[in-house]
């Protein structure tokens, strides 16, 4: 019997189907594919979070490997396209949306938790989708039943081996022992270098500090893929998590500054509040990186104050402070956003070139 639902498609729109079919089911392979990789590559003995590790090596992989979920988006984006033109396919374009996010803002510890929930999003989008075209090229409606896809739970990583092999985890190793966490894919030979990079700088610099994780992300986006290094933002309020003791600079120290590759230091209008040993909590990262011989850039702004950020003992304290590091250094500013990008980046490629330099001797 003639299938009713696809009549006004034709022969070329049945084809088509059956085309974006195949290539679903072979996005949702990738995507599966992908996650087994990922999972499986996290040591035993990683320092981060396992939603974070996760999210670091799927955004590797995505950077390397194909674009695993950018080509997901794409299809679920064609078949979508196609099914507005036809009302018999409605029922496809009712399937859920795939998720908003991106794997590199999930590859900071605060954000990390959404890795899950990204993940069954992308899975759900394409298998209720691929399933929808499946039941109408068979000659039944897409129910509502069909539309909501129950996924199989993400499966945990693989135990550690046991024995004398089991020193060859590829587990990030601490920074005094100047060496850095490398990214791996065995199947595909893929590595890559991580770098942290600390973002310090008192409250007043909220702009400057997202024109600093800007021009990382778009460092990434530039040169990762060729270079096979990964730069990563971390910032206090996104990079830390809640925990008592030793008080909260220290923690910050515990959880990132003394884990950073990279240091940035911005200063504004404000040298920001005192801690125990130091005039400030980015005084104190500042100093500390530079003690154990880190990279470290710091840059003063030069651009017009507004009123209600002229507070002329925060003035004065960041003047001395500066002058203090002007002795010891170069000492960089700059005059606009656009400046401190330009710097930054220069910056930047200059580490980069440093560290490459270094791991090849």
């Amino acid at each position: 019997m003639k299938n009713p639902y696809l009549a006004q498609l034709g022969p070329n729109g049945v084809r088509q189907l059956r085309s974006y079919s195949t290539q679903g089911k072979q996005r949702l392979a990738d995507i599966e594919a992908a996650i087994r990789r990922a999972l499986g590559d996290i040591p035993s003995n990683s320092q981060l979070p396992r939603e974070a590790e996760l999210a670091l090596r799927l955004y590797a992989a995505e950077l390397w490997n194909g674009k695993t979920f950018h080509k997901a988006r794409e299809w679920i984006g064609r078949v979508d396209h196609y099914a507005g033109g036809y009302s018999v396919l409605s029922p496809v374009k009712e399937a859920p949306s795939a998720p908003a996010q991106d794997l590199f803002s999930m590859t900071d510890v605060g954000a990390a938790h959404q890795v899950n929930d990204f993940l069954d999003g992308f899975r759900s989008s394409v298998s209720s989708r691929v399933q929808a075209i499946d039941a109408l090229l068979n000659g039944n409606p897409p129910s509502a039943a069909t539309l909501s896809v129950t996924l199989p739970p993400l499966q945990p990583a693989p135990s550690p081996p046991v024995g004398p092999s089991a020193g060859s985890s590829q587990a990030g190793p601490s920074p005094s022992s100047g060496e850095h966490p490398s990214i791996q894919e065995g199947k595909t030979g893929i590595s890559a270098t991580v770098l942290n990079v600390l973002i310090a700088s008192p409250g007043d610099t909220e702009k400057e500090r997202k024109i600093a994780e800007e021009v990382i992300r778009e460092w990434n986006s530039d040169h990762a893929q060729e270079l096979r290094v990964i730069l990563m933002p971390q910032m206090w309020e996104s990079d830390t998590y809640a925990r008592m003791g030793g008080g909260g600079q220290e923690q910050v120290n515990i959880q990132i500054a003394d884990r950073s590759d990279i240091v940035i230091g911005l200063f504004r209008a404000r040298l920001g509040q005192a801690t125990q040993n130091y005039p400030s909590g980015a005084a104190e990262e500042i100093e500390r990186a530079i003690a154990r011989d880190a990279p470290v850039h710091v840059y003063v702004s030069k651009m017009p104050l507004l009123v209600d950020e002229i507070n002329p003992a925060e003035l004065a304290r960041l003047r001395t402070y500066t002058d203090d590091l002007r002795s010891r250094g170069l000492l960089g500013s700059y005059k606009s956003s656009r400046d401190l990008r330009r710097k930054l980046r220069k910056a930047l490629e200059h580490d980069v070139a440093y560290f490459l330099k270094r791991s090849r001797t």
